[in-house]
């Protein structure tokens, strides 16, 4: 588990010399007849977007041609004019040098060697919080509902923390400005790719409201049809549903907005995976400004975002959750403007982070730990160890706990009811095959013998002569560092492409 706490308190006197600023914008020049003369042209310049309102520069309202830092904007009329379906694509078209690359946890971002840590996603000023191992799914935003995105590239860390080294990312989202206003719409294309994407929303006298639905089902594809127990992409499907209000008397302003999605990956038919990841995602906002001038306003926000994900036994239907990363923050600013080129900031903003990751099962079940190699068996935070197909446990020579290994001759987990009393093997020294070495060499090491197929050391063996392998999926009963217990079963060695060194069990915790 991985918590951050970080307390920023900024206070900022800036003159801004917006003459030697240049702003992004669209520019044209319309050439046409002087109907006045009819014998000469005119030539009008038309510059489109240089009073568009950006705020990722500096966190407050400017229009592009002012803010100090250089702004890239992505209008609602661009994407919608390019017809993108999502915002990986509209990102990825826009921005030169920017990839994708999806997998189970999410998407992956890079541009320019940088990756996910160094570049930040935020959704009207406030970041996404990730998958574990650092991905975004940005499947949870809609782009039906995308004002316009800004972009900065280049370090932000001033503003925005440690993040922001590569690019800044910011998506801005629509707000209603009639009494009724919405849109249903669906779409249904290869691999049973079926998206529904609805909002209803009205602006009426001092209070304005949002509701959006969006939905996406697809069955996955596959780029290797040799291998079709794994997709390139699994199937899946995700579900968002978002609720804004916002109410505005006089001078004062409060807004408050929640959004839940949801989102499954499952299996491609052929798999032999006996689990799958379910996910959600819950944000809440909520923001006063009170205005006590024209040039001065104060404005308070808190923020929150919650993921979890749960892995899915397949074979009855239990779920468990494996994974967390919440963000909070709580924001006070206070801005003063006095001339259109000076601006004066003092503000406080307190974040709070918390990552949770389960690889590893322990007294805190799913703790990742990580020993040194030297180190281990004078470490008492761990319970299992994986030598390929040997297992070490922390007790006997490889460690100061409690670790030990009862063998069984049971199948299944609910065959095995009581906790044994004698006949538990503690780590002893053992042999181990050298990696790569034909004919096989073997090197002295420490490791629980409790584990076998036959009278060969290990919880499989692979025959070279036939080339099959033989895995021990009978019932392991594993005592941790602690003295607690376990009943454990090794599934398999291989992935779906049959690699080696891909190690599968389950495993009941606690065992009493």
């Amino acid at each position: 588990m991985k918590r951050k706490n970080a307390f920023i308190a900024l206070l900022v006197l800036s003159l801004f010399l917006y003459e030697a600023v240049y702003g992004q914008g669209e520019g044209e020049q319309i050439l046409r007849p002087n109907t006045q003369t009819g014998d000469s042209l005119e030539i009008k310049d038309k510059i489109r977007n240089l009073e568009e309102i950006v705020v990722t520069g500096t966190r407050t309202e400017k229009t592009l041609a002012n803010t100090p830092i250089l702004t890239r904007v992505i209008s609602s009329a661009q994407l919608r004019q390019n017809d993108f379906e999502n915002i990986m694509d509209a990102l990825e078209y826009t921005i030169p040098g920017l990839q994708f690359n999806s997998d189970p946890r999410g998407d992956n971002i890079r541009i320019q060697g940088l990756e996910n840590k160094y570049l930040l996603i935020l959704v009207d000023g406030e970041r996404l919080s990730t998958t574990p191992g650092g991905p975004i799914d940005f499947e949870r935003l809609s782009l039906s509902n995308v004002k316009q995105i800004e972009i900065i590239k280049g370090a932000a860390s001033a503003l925005y923390g440690s993040s922001a080294i590569g690019m800044t990312i910011n998506i801005i989202t629509k707000t209603p400005d009639r009494k009724l206003e919405g849109w249903a719409k669906t779409r249904y294309s290869r691999f049973n790719d079926w998206v529904l994407d609805a909002s209803v929303g009205t602006a009426f006298r001092k209070i304005t409201s949002q509701t959006l639905f969006y939905r996406n089902s697809h069955n996955g594809y596959d780029l290797t049809p040799e291998s079709p127990q794994a997709f390139t992409k699994d199937p899946g499907t995700n579900m968002n549903i978002e609720q804004k209000f916002a109410w505005n008397h006089k001078k004062t302003q409060i807004t408050a907005s929640g959004i839940y999605y949801l989102t499954e990956v499952t299996n491609p038919g052929e798999s032999v995976k006996n689990t799958h990841y379910k996910s959600n995602n819950k944000t809440l906002r909520v923001t006063a400004t009170q205005h006590f001038a024209d040039n001065h306003q104060l404005k308070a926000s808190y923020y929150g975002d919650f993921y979890t994900r749960n892995t899915i036994y397949q074979s009855t239907n239990e779920s468990e959750k494996n994974a967390t990363s919440d963000i909070q923050t709580l924001r006070i600013l206070d801005m003063y403007t006095p001339s259109v080129s000076l601006q004066a900031i003092a503000g406080a903003e307190y974040n709070w982070n918390k990552d949770y990751n389960a690889i590893q099962y322990g007294e805190e079940k799913g703790t990742v730990v990580t020993v040194d190699q030297e180190e281990y068996s004078e470490n008492l935070n761990w319970d299992m160890g994986f030598l390929r197909f040997n297992i070490r446990t922390n007790g006997g020579t490889s460690g100061k706990g409690q670790g030990a290994v009862y063998a069984t001759d049971k199948k299944s987990f609910d065959e095995v009811t009581t906790i044994p009393t004698s006949g538990l093997i503690t780590d002893s020294e053992i042999s181990v095959m050298k990696s790569g070495d034909m004919p096989p060499k073997y090197a002295k090491t420490t490791g629980n013998t409790a584990f076998k197929v036959g009278e060969n050391q290990g919880w499989a063996f692979y025959n070279y002569k036939t080339g099959d392998w033989t895995i021990n999926n009978n019932v392991f009963i594993v005592r941790s560092a602690n003295g607690k217990y376990a009943k454990v079963i090794m599934k398999n060695f291989l992935n779906e492409k049959d690699e080696s060194g891909y190690i599968t069990f389950e495993y009941v915790y606690p065992f009493n």
